[in-house]
């Protein structure tokens, strides 16, 4: 895309809405942001989506576009996926977004290379009272115990109005665990959704998490702990968790861990519980058999269950686990409304029992 091609664009944004997303991988640099910066305010004011993800701004370039941001008036809502960006470029973004700026994303896909160091103002803007971030992703990146450690200094403050944080893949330890941990005890934490999928937290580092989740301050509604190199210990801690009065947890993926029949067993104990409030669990290649479908089976067939959706993929379930879920699906006490079963290795025929069954299944993933 050309300067002129920018130019055209920024004399005709008012006639665009509010969303802005055809600046994506264009080929652009700090001139065009200069451009941008130049539109009249009666425009610029009205963007609510800017999209410039996968474009070789520099920091030159966000200082330019800062300008525009810095407006009292601005109603920016969302800044896509700052993917590509040069280190200190992502930190000048959150650096100069006034109050109304609410995402950061980054994907697998297209890293922004943040670390401790680069990363430190990005951490220091949810201290700040005029900060209005809600969402903050900074999934796949080279942040590890120390960058978290920084971050959870910043979400202490009561200032901050977080509600979903996601650190997926970041080179996480059980440390990192410990750090996020100390923020549960506040009264002011408004954290409702945590990522913290494929890091090494190991046993010892949800065991921190569950622990401190029940203080009855914590709303936590959203766990994903999915790749988190974790076995049946950690299994007893989150039951612990489950039964507990103040838990809020909604949702919990356990996804690619190793917990085994008896580790499910222990979490089934904890649905149980009258005090659960779980919805969505997801068990997903955790080398489960069939005995961890009759478990479930005892589970409906005897307890009031608030489970929705249920995740059993890529399981070792065979004909037999199918036919143990079916008997448990038909008591009144089971509520599930999705069942996914992809690659969970059984016959097609031995779902007979739960598709004849009088359900409000509205999803059977049974694909091979």
């Amino acid at each position: 895309m050309s300067i002129q091609t920018i130019h055209e664009i920024t004399l005709n944004i008012g006639k665009l809405g509010n969303s802005l997303n055809i600046l994506s991988c264009c080929h652009l640099s700090e001139i065009s942001c200069e451009a941008l910066s130049s539109v009249p305010n009666s425009q610029a004011l009205r963007l609510k989506e800017l999209d410039m993800s996968c474009n070789n701004l520099q920091n030159s370039g966000v200082k330019l576009l800062s300008v525009l941001l810095q407006s009292p008036y601005c109603i920016l809502e969302t800044l896509s996926k700052l993917h590509k960006f040069h280190l200190l470029v992502v930190s000048l973004y959150v650096w100069y977004f006034s109050s109304n700026f609410y995402i950061i994303e980054a994907s697998e896909d297209y890293k922004c290379s943040l670390t401790e160091k680069s990363a430190k103002p990005l951490f220091s803007v949810l201290s700040i009272q005029s900060s209005s971030l809600r969402e903050l992703d900074l999934s796949n990146n080279d942040l590890q115990d120390s960058g978290v450690k920084l971050l959870s200094v910043g979400m202490e403050s009561p200032h901050c109005k977080l509600e979903a944080l996601r650190l997926c893949g970041c080179k996480l330890s059980e440390n990192s665990c410990e750090a996020l941990s100390s923020i549960f005890s506040y009264q002011f934490s408004s954290l409702r959704e945590v990522d913290l999928s494929n890091n090494n937290l190991h046993d010892s580092g949800v065991t921190f998490l569950s622990v401190a989740m029940e203080n009855p301050n914590w709303k936590l509604e959203t766990l994903r702990v999915s790749g988190c190199n974790l076995s049946e210990k950690s299994c007893k801690s989150l039951s612990t968790l489950l039964s507990s009065q103040s838990s809020n947890l909604r949702e919990l993926d356990l996804s690619n861990n190793n917990l085994h029949d008896s580790g499910v067993k222990l979490i089934f104990g904890g649905v149980t519980h009258p005090q659960c409030t779980l919805e969505t669990l997801r068990l997903c290649g955790c080398k489960l058999s069939e005995n961890s479908c009759e478990a479930l089976s005892s589970v409906f067939s005897h307890h009031p269950s608030s489970l929705r959706v249920l995740d059993l993929s890529n399981n070792n379930l065979h004909d037999s686990g199918v036919t143990f879920l079916s008997v448990g699906m038909d008591n009144p006490n089971c509520k599930l409304e999705i069942l996914r079963l992809y690659q969970a290795i059984f016959c097609f025929l031995s779902v007979q029992k739960i598709i004849q069954l009088k359900l409000i299944i509205k999803l059977l993933h049974l694909m091979a």
